[in-house]
């Protein structure tokens, strides 16, 4: 593995070191325990040969008592070991999770909008397995295996300079072929993470767009598209076992050819007299288990370059500009909500001058693409104006904090969002201590009130996020609910009746009069000429 490649994962390994410590402690006692357990396991073995050969009782009792203790203690060992292990991954697990989940919520909404939920799903569940997968085993290998190697080459030199040299000369040869091997592996790893995005992708598109798909005859489509990523991934995954079987093979011999060697050149040792045949005994015991650390840091080198690519995806994450979490709090003039000059939209690239005073009622209408929701984003502070000035309550957008802002300002998109839980949980979510007559009121306000009196269960009916037990309207009108329980000073509206019949048009007509009655902004974007009626002034825009 190269230096760099070694750094990064050291790196990455480094930034959770702290919160991880305990268990990792505890695995680095554990390790150097399994290495001395296993010496002394080798030299009891070695004293009750010495011990049966010379016919000495007394000394027999003694090493197979220490031979029987030190099974013992190898085995609760390895017990501890796998239990730290385990709550070491679950932990790293859940710390991975929570970190990209609140790096997501503060990051702007317009970058994270250009990744695909199947994206943000795959690195979100595949890598951050594979990473604490790696955290549960290969982190302790990346540290501590080379220097159990060369301690544990280091002790049998000590019995044997000789035999030691000729037995590990073909590990360095192996060592470099391994990592070619693991260069490979590597690459065909992150090809394999990108097919499983894109199948992540298409298995969303058909959940989300059944209807359509069922609807325009378009599941044949689909299905060729999963099949051609099915065939790709079964392509990549014979390249990945073809590598994998190269690479084991290779593993075997590091494990095997020692031992090998041990006993043809050991014996040829014993026989010319240079080394007892205890010694010898106990050299080709130990050889196993000084030679394991190596094998094992053989063995993870395809791990370690999987790992660094599925670090490397999620540091892309990682990466995306977080909001401003500063800026100024507070109203510098409350009767003018908005005022823009020359702000620049999709289809109106010379500009949009406009303002707004406290209380009034504007709707905004014109063809697709010409940059209306663009506004309402603009609005809310989810992406910066490139160029224009934009004053929000006094104050340009720029200099707020975005957090303070939201606050002052309640917005309604044409997309109907729903979250598990309850009818109530539903509606506060604007305003988590609300009471229950305050979410009632705000229900009445959007005319949902009634429906959901009718709700067995009522305010505590539980929702799926998929949306399928209500209407697009009664779904709507909640979102309605959510937005009037917020009692913002602003209120922006995105084809706010587009799901709606007349009668709840007319309702939501006199909930906007409401809202007015009370000193409140409203912003309309609508096609809907009674909505439009029931505005102050209606802009039009056009390219």
């Amino acid at each position: 593995m190269k230096s760099g490649s070694f750094l990064y994962v050291l790196k990455w390994v480094g930034r959770y070191l702290k919160q991880l410590r305990f268990h990792f402690l505890l695995l680095l006692l554990l390790s150097p325990v399994s290495v001395a357990l296993s010496l002394l396991q080798v030299n009891a073995v070695q004293q009750l040969i010495d011990a049966v050969l010379s016919d000495n009782r007394s000394r027999s009792g003694m090493a197979f008592l220490l031979f029987a203790s030190t099974s013992l203690a190898t085995l609760l060992r390895s017990g501890l070991s796998a239990t730290v292990s385990g709550r070491l991954e679950t932990k790293a697990g859940c710390i991975l999770r929570d970190h990209l989940l609140r790096h997501i919520l503060q990051a702007w909404p317009d970058r994270l909008e250009k990744l695909s939920g199947g994206e943000l799903l795959s690195r979100y569940d595949g890598d951050i397995d594979k990473i604490s997968g790696f955290f549960r085993s290969g982190t302790l290998t990346l540290l501590l295996n080379p220097l159990l190697s060369v301690c544990g080459f280091l002790y049998l030199f000590h019995y044997s300079p000789l035999l030691s040299l000729g037995v590990f000369f073909p590990v360095p040869f192996f060592a470099l072929i391994l990592n070619g091997f693991s260069k490979r592996a590597g690459r065909i790893y992150e090809k394999r993470r990108e097919i499983q995005t894109g199948y992540t992708d298409v298995s969303c598109d058909i959940v989300n767009g059944a209807e359509t798909i069922f609807s325009d005859q378009m599941t044949e489509v689909m299905l060729q598209k999963l099949e051609r990523l099915l065939r790709s991934l079964l392509f990549n995954q014979k390249s990945y076992f073809r590598n994998s079987c190269l690479s084991l093979s290779l593993i075997m011999s590091v494990t095997y050819v020692p031992g090998i060697l041990a006993f043809l050149l050991g014996g040829v040792l014993a026989l010319h007299g240079q080394i007892s045949v205890s010694l010898l005994f106990a050299y080709t015991q130990l050889i196993g288990q000084i030679n394991a650390p190596v094998v094992d840091l053989f063995s993870s080198l395809n791990e370690l370059r999987e790992t660094e690519k599925s670090m490397r995806r999620l540091d892309e994450l990682f990466l995306l500009p977080e909001e401003r979490t500063d800026g100024a709090c507070g109203l510098l003039d409350a009767s003018l909500p908005i005022v823009c000059r020359n702000l620049p939209l999709p289809g109106i690239p010379e500009g949009l001058s406009l303002q707004v005073s406290s209380g009034e009622c504007i709707g905004i209408a014109g063809e697709s693409g010409v940059g209306k929701t663009t506004l309402l984003r603009l609005l809310c502070g989810f992406c910066e104006p490139p160029s224009g000035s934009l004053l929000l309550f006094g104050r340009s957008v720029s200099q707020w904090n975005l957090s303070e802002l939201r606050k002052q300002i309640s917005c309604v998109f044409q997309e109907n969002q729903i979250f598990p839980g309850t009818v109530r949980e539903n509606i506060s979510f604007s305003r988590p201590g609300a009471t229950l007559s305050e979410i009632e009121a705000a229900a009445r306000l959007s005319g949902l009130d009634g429906f959901i009196r009718q709700l067995p269960k009522q305010y505590d009916t539980m929702l799926q996020a998929n949306g399928a037990e209500w209407s697009g309207g009664q779904y709507q009108r909640l979102n309605l609910a959510r937005a009037f329980l917020q009692d913002a000073l602003l209120y922006l509206f995105d084809e706010p009746s587009a799901s709606l019949d007349e009668e709840m048009e007319r309702l939501l007509i006199e909930s906007i009069h409401t809202l007015r009655q009370a000193g409140k902004t409203v912003l309309i974007i609508s096609h809907r000429p009674a909505l439009l009626r029931a505005c102050d002034r209606v802009l039009q825009l056009s390219r």
